[in-house]
């Protein structure tokens, strides 16, 4: 009885909402065009009211769904240059940058090769992206806000690493190893280390080089346990080929106020023996031929040149040194040579070696040839040409 009497009501009500008419709470007024009849209205509130999770959907229609639409479009709007990729492209930025550089649109136009008019358009498409104003006109002049200092000065970080970034691409791309790794002994003299560093870098601006600096032994070891890509060194080990560059001259010095010098006459073994000698040992396992030296009485046995070389400058003993980084000691008397019957000086060549030839990168060949071409010229008395002149050599 009581099914009977709902159901004629409840499709009673259905038919009358559909016909539009006053029965339906409408009060007699059309619909406004687009919107959904009230039962409709109702329908959505109930589905979405059904997987609402404590908030209120009563007012969710469509006039509120129009509302909430602007509001995202604004907030869109905005902030959408902060999600996903950038929308300022770097032309945009090229754009900004030139006008501020070259004072104005024409000069920018000319500088890019462009033409004014596309510059205009894309600062000022820069402008309305981001919602900002990057000039203001002041007198006749465009000048920068404190908004567009600011874009300025990113925008040129942002273009220079852009750049970076593609020489370093372009590096790589041309078979250029992004590391090199490489030993050199002490005796090889620093500045002229540096220098070729330099203008290894200057042709190749992001590859790391790695420099390893061993003492005597050291460089060979890292060479045979294939730890460099290339080495500077006194000897060839077996197994690899080396090219001769340059000779070092070992020569025995000692402070000018050392009780050897006071003795004022030709040194032999026996006046050596009675002083502190100042050994410098190599950085590697095994003990360099290099090292062994005569046997004094008193000895220090140290692994950093600058640490010998300070030694001896300070009296605390006498030692062998390479001429060349000693040379502005000995020019001032800070340092004076020993006057030995035997042993004045010794030579000891320095070698350039690769460690695989045929599979070296072009870097590492680019950076041996640097250093052949620094050592076969510029070099006092050190080039590998006057090395015949030692007898021994």
């Amino acid at each position: 009885m009581t099914a009977n009497m709902i159901a004629p009501c409840a499709m009673s009500s259905t038919e009358t909402a559909r016909k539009g008419c006053a029965g339906a709470g409408w009060g007699g007024e059309r619909p406004r065009h687009g919107s959904p009849p009230r039962w409709r209205q109702a329908s959505i509130r109930r589905r979405v009211g059904s997987r609402d999770i404590g908030m209120t959907v009563v007012d969710y229609t469509l006039d509120g769904i129009d509302k909430k639409g602007e509001n995202l479009a604004i907030f869109y709007r905005k902030f959408r240059y902060m999600s996903r990729a950038p929308v300022i492209t770097l032309g945009q930025w090229q754009a900004l940058v030139a006008v501020v550089e070259t004072g104005g649109y024409a000069q920018a136009a000319e500088h890019l090769h462009k033409s004014q008019s596309s510059v205009t358009y894309a600062v000022q498409k820069l402008e309305a992206v981001l919602d900002v104003k990057v000039f203001r006109v002041q007198g006749r002049k465009a000048i920068l806000t404190p908004t567009g200092q600011m874009l300025y000065r990113r925008a040129s970080v942002l273009l220079g690493e852009a750049q970076d970034l593609e020489r370093a691409a372009h590096t790589l791309s041309a078979g250029w190893e992004a590391e090199i790794t490489c030993a050199v002994e002490v005796l090889f003299p620093t500045w002229l280390l540096l220098r070729c560093l330099k203008q290894f870098g200057n042709e190749a601006p992001h590859a790391r080089v790695e420099v390893m600096e061993s003492v005597l032994n050291g460089a060979t070891e890292a060479l045979i346990e294939r730890k460099v890509e290339l080495a500077i060194t006194h000897e060839v080990p077996p197994g690899f080929l080396g090219d001769p560059l340059m000779w070092v001259r070992i020569v025995p010095v000692a402070a000018p106020d050392h009780p050897l010098h006071r003795l004022d006459r030709e040194l032999g073994y026996s006046d050596l023996r009675a002083h502190r000698l100042i050994v410098l040992r190599g950085s590697g396992v095994k003990q360099d031929r290099l090292t062994v030296s005569i046997k004094a009485e008193r000895c220090w046995v140290v692994r950093n040149m600058e640490t010998a070389i300070q030694a001896v400058l300070r009296g605390h003993g006498f030692g062998w040194l390479p001429e060349q980084q000693i040379s502005t000691e000995l020019e001032s008397g800070a340092l004076k040579r020993l006057p030995l019957r035997e042993g004045r000086m010794f030579v000891v060549p320095l070698y350039l070696i690769l460690a695989s030839p045929d599979g070296s990168g072009p870097g590492v060949r680019r950076l041996a040839e640097i250093i052949r071409e620094a050592t076969s010229t510029g070099l006092p008395g050190g080039a590998i040409e006057d090395f015949m002149e030692y007898p021994g050599v």
